[in-house]
Protein backbone atom coordinates (compact mmCIF):
# COMPACT_ATOMS: atom_id res chain seq x y z
CA UNK A 1 0.00 0.00 0.00
CA UNK A 2 2.58 2.36 0.97
CA UNK A 3 4.71 1.88 -2.52
CA UNK A 4 1.34 2.83 -4.25
CA UNK A 5 1.09 6.01 -2.29
CA UNK A 6 5.05 7.15 -3.61
CA UNK A 7 3.71 6.36 -6.69
CA UNK A 8 1.00 8.77 -6.52
CA UNK A 9 2.45 11.25 -5.00
CA UNK A 10 5.75 11.66 -7.36
CA UNK A 11 2.29 12.95 -9.86
CA UNK A 12 1.04 15.26 -7.05
CA UNK A 13 4.56 16.83 -5.80
CA UNK A 14 7.03 18.34 -7.92
CA UNK A 15 10.33 16.46 -7.82
CA UNK A 16 12.98 18.67 -6.52
CA UNK A 17 16.69 17.52 -6.20
CA UNK A 18 18.37 21.04 -5.43
CA UNK A 19 19.25 19.67 -1.91
CA UNK A 20 20.58 16.87 -3.34
CA UNK A 21 18.17 14.75 -2.15
CA UNK A 22 14.87 13.30 -3.71
CA UNK A 23 12.16 13.35 -1.21
CA UNK A 24 9.51 12.21 -3.62
CA UNK A 25 11.32 8.57 -3.35
CA UNK A 26 12.94 7.07 -0.73
CA UNK A 27 15.79 5.06 -1.68
CA UNK A 28 15.09 2.51 1.53
CA UNK A 29 11.28 2.54 3.34
CA UNK A 30 11.59 0.65 6.77
CA UNK A 31 8.26 -0.27 8.83
CA UNK A 32 9.17 0.35 12.47
CA UNK A 33 7.98 -1.82 15.12
CA UNK A 34 4.71 -0.15 17.07
CA UNK A 35 7.03 0.10 19.89
CA UNK A 36 8.79 2.89 18.23
CA UNK A 37 4.94 4.42 17.23
CA UNK A 38 5.93 7.33 19.12
CA UNK A 39 9.17 7.64 18.14
CA UNK A 40 10.35 11.41 18.39
CA UNK A 41 14.30 11.57 17.68
CA UNK A 42 17.23 9.60 16.17
CA UNK A 43 20.90 9.45 16.00
CA UNK A 44 23.39 6.86 14.48
CA UNK A 45 25.62 4.31 15.96
CA UNK A 46 28.06 2.35 14.74
CA UNK A 47 27.94 0.08 11.55
CA UNK A 48 23.80 -0.72 10.96
CA UNK A 49 23.20 0.55 14.24
CA UNK A 50 20.44 3.52 14.84
CA UNK A 51 19.25 4.55 18.35
CA UNK A 52 16.20 6.55 19.28
CA UNK A 53 13.95 7.42 21.59
CA UNK A 54 10.21 8.27 21.63
CA UNK A 55 8.15 10.36 23.46
CA UNK A 56 6.63 8.67 26.18
CA UNK A 57 9.03 6.83 27.48
CA UNK A 58 12.33 7.20 29.11
CA UNK A 59 14.06 4.50 27.38
CA UNK A 60 16.73 4.55 24.95
CA UNK A 61 16.28 2.24 21.81
CA UNK A 62 18.82 0.55 19.79
CA UNK A 63 17.05 -0.68 16.00
CA UNK A 64 19.64 -2.78 13.67
CA UNK A 65 18.62 -1.31 10.31
CA UNK A 66 19.72 -4.00 8.78
CA UNK A 67 17.93 -7.08 10.77
CA UNK A 68 15.11 -4.73 11.34
CA UNK A 69 14.18 -5.32 14.98
CA UNK A 70 14.96 -3.80 18.46
CA UNK A 71 17.93 -5.15 19.49
CA UNK A 72 18.36 -3.16 23.27
CA UNK A 73 16.31 -0.99 25.28
CA UNK A 74 17.61 0.79 28.47
CA UNK A 75 15.80 2.83 30.79
CA UNK A 76 17.19 5.81 32.10
CA UNK A 77 13.80 8.11 33.32
CA UNK A 78 10.56 8.36 34.12
CA UNK A 79 7.88 8.51 31.65
CA UNK A 80 8.49 11.81 30.10
CA UNK A 81 8.16 13.80 26.93
CA UNK A 82 11.25 12.86 24.95
CA UNK A 83 12.16 14.65 21.88
CA UNK A 84 15.57 14.36 20.77
CA UNK A 85 18.75 12.65 21.15
CA UNK A 86 22.09 12.45 19.73
CA UNK A 87 25.36 10.68 20.15
CA UNK A 88 28.93 12.22 21.21
CA UNK A 89 31.24 9.22 21.04
CA UNK A 90 30.08 6.80 23.80
CA UNK A 91 27.92 9.12 25.15
CA UNK A 92 23.97 9.76 24.42
CA UNK A 93 22.39 13.12 25.30
CA UNK A 94 18.31 12.90 25.61
CA UNK A 95 16.40 15.96 25.38
CA UNK A 96 13.25 16.07 27.53
CA UNK A 97 10.61 18.75 25.82
CA UNK A 98 10.86 20.75 29.95
CA UNK A 99 14.22 21.62 28.82
CA UNK A 100 15.78 18.84 30.94
CA UNK A 101 18.92 17.65 28.97
CA UNK A 102 20.43 13.98 30.04
CA UNK A 103 23.38 12.39 29.89
CA UNK A 104 23.85 8.82 29.00
CA UNK A 105 27.09 6.77 29.68
CA UNK A 106 28.17 3.56 29.09
CA UNK A 107 30.99 2.06 27.22
CA UNK A 108 30.07 -0.98 24.73
CA UNK A 109 26.61 0.30 24.69
CA UNK A 110 25.68 -1.36 21.25
CA UNK A 111 25.19 -4.42 20.26
CA UNK A 112 24.62 -6.38 17.38
CA UNK A 113 21.79 -8.68 18.57
CA UNK A 114 19.55 -9.67 21.78
CA UNK A 115 21.94 -12.69 22.05
CA UNK A 116 24.65 -9.71 22.87
CA UNK A 117 23.07 -8.11 25.46
CA UNK A 118 24.67 -8.36 28.86
CA UNK A 119 22.85 -9.94 31.83
CA UNK A 120 23.15 -7.13 34.09
CA UNK A 121 23.05 -3.40 31.91
CA UNK A 122 22.30 0.03 33.53
CA UNK A 123 23.37 3.26 32.54
CA UNK A 124 25.17 6.32 34.25
CA UNK A 125 23.05 9.03 33.72
CA UNK A 126 23.10 12.54 34.93
CA UNK A 127 20.84 15.25 34.24
CA UNK A 128 21.58 19.15 33.59
CA UNK A 129 18.43 21.40 34.03
CA UNK A 130 19.08 23.92 31.34
CA UNK A 131 15.98 26.55 32.12
CA UNK A 132 15.77 27.61 28.89
CA UNK A 133 13.22 30.61 27.93
CA UNK A 134 10.93 28.90 25.49
CA UNK A 135 9.45 25.72 26.11
CA UNK A 136 8.43 22.99 23.67
CA UNK A 137 12.27 22.54 23.18
CA UNK A 138 12.65 19.45 20.70
CA UNK A 139 16.09 19.46 18.44
CA UNK A 140 18.80 18.68 19.24
CA UNK A 141 21.77 18.01 17.86
CA UNK A 142 25.73 17.47 18.16
CA UNK A 143 28.17 20.73 16.60
CA UNK A 144 31.25 19.08 16.41
CA UNK A 145 33.15 22.15 14.78
CA UNK A 146 33.14 23.89 18.64
CA UNK A 147 31.57 20.67 20.10
CA UNK A 148 28.92 21.36 21.65
CA UNK A 149 25.16 20.85 21.33
CA UNK A 150 22.31 22.61 19.73
CA UNK A 151 19.24 22.91 21.15
CA UNK A 152 15.78 24.79 19.38
CA UNK A 153 12.58 25.20 20.75
CA UNK A 154 9.06 24.40 19.08
CA UNK A 155 7.54 27.78 20.64
CA UNK A 156 8.48 31.08 20.04
CA UNK A 157 10.49 32.48 23.03
CA UNK A 158 9.21 35.47 24.87
CA UNK A 159 11.92 37.56 23.91
CA UNK A 160 11.99 36.94 20.22
CA UNK A 161 10.22 38.04 17.23
CA UNK A 162 7.34 35.98 16.15
CA UNK A 163 8.99 34.05 13.86
CA UNK A 164 11.96 33.73 15.53
CA UNK A 165 13.36 30.60 16.80
CA UNK A 166 16.51 31.06 18.61
CA UNK A 167 19.79 28.25 19.21
CA UNK A 168 21.00 27.73 22.01
CA UNK A 169 24.20 25.91 22.82
CA UNK A 170 25.38 23.33 25.08
CA UNK A 171 29.02 23.26 25.79
CA UNK A 172 30.28 20.05 26.26
CA UNK A 173 33.76 20.94 27.84
CA UNK A 174 32.37 23.57 30.58
CA UNK A 175 28.68 21.06 30.84
CA UNK A 176 26.51 24.46 31.19
CA UNK A 177 24.15 25.90 28.55
CA UNK A 178 24.61 29.54 27.18
CA UNK A 179 22.64 32.33 28.84
CA UNK A 180 21.85 33.96 25.33
CA UNK A 181 21.15 32.40 22.39
CA UNK A 182 24.29 32.17 19.91
CA UNK A 183 21.99 32.48 16.61
CA UNK A 184 18.43 32.74 15.47
CA UNK A 185 16.80 31.16 12.68
CA UNK A 186 14.06 33.33 11.14
CA UNK A 187 12.52 31.20 7.57
CA UNK A 188 10.53 33.89 6.39
CA UNK A 189 12.71 36.34 5.13
CA UNK A 190 13.71 38.08 1.54
CA UNK A 191 11.71 36.03 -0.95
CA UNK A 192 10.72 33.63 1.35
CA UNK A 193 8.33 35.88 3.05
CA UNK A 194 5.29 34.73 1.16
CA UNK A 195 5.74 31.58 3.00
CA UNK A 196 4.44 32.99 5.58
CA UNK A 197 1.51 31.15 6.35
CA UNK A 198 3.48 28.40 7.11
CA UNK A 199 4.34 27.55 11.32
CA UNK A 200 7.85 27.30 11.80
CA UNK A 201 7.55 24.98 14.66
CA UNK A 202 10.85 22.96 14.37
CA UNK A 203 10.69 19.46 16.11
CA UNK A 204 14.00 18.67 15.15
CA UNK A 205 17.47 20.18 14.31
CA UNK A 206 20.71 18.69 12.05
CA UNK A 207 23.47 19.92 10.74
CA UNK A 208 24.36 18.24 7.03
CA UNK A 209 28.38 17.06 7.66
CA UNK A 210 29.20 18.50 4.05
CA UNK A 211 27.66 21.43 3.22
CA UNK A 212 27.56 22.66 7.00
CA UNK A 213 23.91 23.81 6.59
CA UNK A 214 21.22 23.71 8.71
CA UNK A 215 18.15 21.23 8.22
CA UNK A 216 14.98 21.88 10.38
CA UNK A 217 12.04 19.75 9.97
CA UNK A 218 8.68 21.22 11.25
CA UNK A 219 6.34 18.28 11.49
CA UNK A 220 3.28 20.75 11.24
CA UNK A 221 3.82 21.94 8.24
CA UNK A 222 5.23 19.27 6.70
CA UNK A 223 8.18 21.16 5.80
CA UNK A 224 12.23 21.00 5.68
CA UNK A 225 13.33 24.22 6.05
CA UNK A 226 17.41 24.57 5.16
CA UNK A 227 19.73 27.33 6.27
CA UNK A 228 23.20 28.49 5.52
CA UNK A 229 25.96 28.12 7.91
CA UNK A 230 25.29 31.69 9.09
CA UNK A 231 21.96 31.16 9.75
CA UNK A 232 20.53 32.55 6.30
CA UNK A 233 17.04 30.55 4.99
CA UNK A 234 18.33 29.26 1.35
CA UNK A 235 15.06 26.93 0.96
CA UNK A 236 11.66 25.89 2.45
CA UNK A 237 11.17 21.66 0.94
CA UNK A 238 7.22 21.22 1.16
CA UNK A 239 7.27 17.28 2.18
CA UNK A 240 4.04 15.28 0.61
CA UNK A 241 2.29 14.08 3.81
CA UNK A 242 1.41 10.69 2.08
CA UNK A 243 4.95 10.00 2.49
CA UNK A 244 5.97 11.82 5.76
CA UNK A 245 3.21 10.88 7.95
CA UNK A 246 4.58 12.89 11.22
CA UNK A 247 8.60 13.67 10.32
CA UNK A 248 10.28 13.89 14.04
CA UNK A 249 14.07 12.84 13.24
CA UNK A 250 16.75 13.52 11.80
CA UNK A 251 20.25 11.68 11.26
CA UNK A 252 23.23 12.03 8.63
CA UNK A 253 25.79 9.96 7.95
CA UNK A 254 29.39 11.33 7.44
CA UNK A 255 28.82 11.16 3.25
CA UNK A 256 25.55 12.78 3.79
CA UNK A 257 22.69 10.32 3.59
CA UNK A 258 20.09 10.79 5.23
CA UNK A 259 17.52 9.06 7.57
CA UNK A 260 14.15 11.00 8.31
CA UNK A 261 11.33 9.31 10.87
CA UNK A 262 8.14 9.66 11.14
CA UNK A 263 5.94 8.83 14.08
CA UNK A 264 3.04 6.84 13.49
CA UNK A 265 0.16 9.19 14.48
CA UNK A 266 -2.95 7.00 12.35
CA UNK A 267 -0.30 4.89 10.44
CA UNK A 268 2.75 3.03 10.82
CA UNK A 269 6.51 4.42 12.01
CA UNK A 270 8.57 4.65 9.36
CA UNK A 271 12.25 5.35 8.93
CA UNK A 272 12.92 6.76 5.42
CA UNK A 273 16.55 6.75 3.75
CA UNK A 274 17.51 9.25 1.25
CA UNK A 275 21.57 8.86 -0.34
CA UNK A 276 22.86 12.17 -0.94
CA UNK A 277 23.22 12.52 -4.48
CA UNK A 278 25.53 16.07 -4.74
CA UNK A 279 28.75 15.87 -3.86
CA UNK A 280 29.31 19.67 -4.41
CA UNK A 281 27.60 22.37 -3.00
CA UNK A 282 28.22 26.17 -2.63
CA UNK A 283 27.80 27.64 0.45
CA UNK A 284 25.50 31.46 1.14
Amino acid sequence: MFAVLVVVSIYLFKRDVSLGYDFNEPDELIVLPDTLHEISGITLGNDNSLFCVQDENGILFQFNTENKEIVREEVFGKDGDYEGVCRVGSVFYVLRSDGVLFELNEQALEVKSEADVPEIGGLKVKKHRLKLDASENEGLCYDDQNNRLLIISREQSPHSHANERQVYAFDLVKNRVSKKPVFSLNPFTGKWKKQSDLLFRPSELAIHPVTGEFFVISSKDHALFVFSPKGKIKKIYLLNPLIFNKPEGLAFLANGDLYISNEGKHEKPTLLFFQYKRSKKKNN
